[in-house]
C-alpha cells in the first residue's frame, strides 16, 4: 500500500530521497568547514498533506510539479547552531559550494533573512533555497530549502509552528508565555551581536 506522499509525489519520491540525502552531506560539509562550534542538521521531505495546503495557499494548482518547481520546501533541512555568527558562518559556506562530487552541481537560488527581518509573528531564521542536480529526467534540478538558526530561534519556531500551524497543542497562557520569552531570548541574541 502507497503512502501518501508516494501518491503525491509519484516517481519523483525516490529521486526527491536522493537529493535530500546531497542536501544533508552538504550540510554537514558547510557547518564542520565553516567554523562553527556545533551544529546539529535535520531533514524532510514535506508531508503530501502539509504540501498541498501550501500549493493551494498559494493559488497553485495542486500536484508535484508546483510542488517542485514553484514551491521551495518540497525538500528541507535545518540547521541548528549555538549562535547567530555560527549562523552567518555556515550559510557563507554554503555560499561558496557549487560542486559536490561528481554529478552533483548546487546553486544558491533566493536567500531570505529572517533574522535580520524577523516575520510579522516573530519567526527568525534564515532561508537559502538551494538547486541541486538529480538524476530525475522531469527535474534535473530540485530546490531545496536550507532553514538555518539558532536552538532558541528553533524552539521559538517549533512551540509556535505546533501551535499555531499545526494546531497540536493548545495556545494556553502557558503556550503563549513560552512563545514570548523565547521570542525575547530571539531579541536579545540579534541585540549582543551589535553590542
Amino acid at each position: 500500500m502507497k503512502t501518501n506522499e508516494e501518491k503525491f509525489y509519484g516517481q519523483h519520491l525516490v529521486h526527491m530521497e536522493h537529493v535530500k540525502d546531497k542536501a544533508m552531506i552538504i550540510a554537514k560539509f558547510a557547518a564542520e568547514f565553516s567554523g562553527a562550534k556545533s551544529s546539529r542538521i535535520v531533514s524532510r521531505i514535506k508531508t503530501a498533506d502539509s504540501m498541498e495546503k501550501k500549493i493551494i495557499a498559494d493559488g497553485l494548482p495542486v500536484n508535484h510539479h508546483s510542488a517542485l518547481i514553484e514551491e521551495g520546501d518540497a525538500i528541507g533541512v535545518r540547521i541548528i547552531t549555538d549562535t547567530i555568527s555560527d549562523v552567518y558562518k555556515i550559510s557563507e559556506k554554503l555560499d561558496s559550494i557549487t560542486d559536490f562530487g561528481e554529478r552533483t552541481q548546487c546553486r544558491i537560488l533566493d536567500v531570505k533573512d529572517y533574522i535580520i527581518n524577523p516575520k510579522e509573528s516573530g519567526y527568525r531564521s534564515l532561508h537559502i533555497i538551494m538547486g541541486i542536480t538529480s538524476d530525475d529526467k522531469d527535474f534535473p534540478e530540485m530546490k531545496v530549502e536550507f532553514q538555518i538558526r539558532t536552538s532558541i530561534m528553533d524552539c521559538w519556531a517549533s512551540l509556535e509552528h505546533l501551535a499555531k500551524y499545526k494546531q497540536v497543542i493548545d495556545l494556553t497562557p502557558e503556550v503563549e508565555d513560552m512563545l514570548d520569552t523565547y521570542q525575547h531570548a530571539a531579541e536579545r541574541e540579534i541585540q549582543s551581536l551589535s553590542a
